[in-house]
């Protein structure tokens, strides 16, 4: 059986670089139930929460905002 695992990325501004990081995870092989991806955003802006709503019907997905 296959660990379950939380991946945790952490962004400030660089909503490509997000984008180009969800989409290496979304292309994974492994199981998208055995997963889970934490962004943190650590205020930049624009706000991360545009680039996570693209992902969020392809993993479990959550997002945590800090000033």
């Amino acid at each position: 059986m296959r660990p379950v695992a939380s991946i945790v990325v952490p962004t400030c501004g660089r909503p490509h670089m997000l984008r180009r990081c969800l989409d290496a995870l979304a292309a994974q092989e492994y199981p998208r139930d055995r997963y889970e991806v934490v962004v943190v955003d650590d205020g930049g802006r624009p706000a991360a929460s545009r680039v996570v709503s693209d992902f969020e019907h392809t993993m479990h997905m959550k997002l945590l905002r800090q000033r």
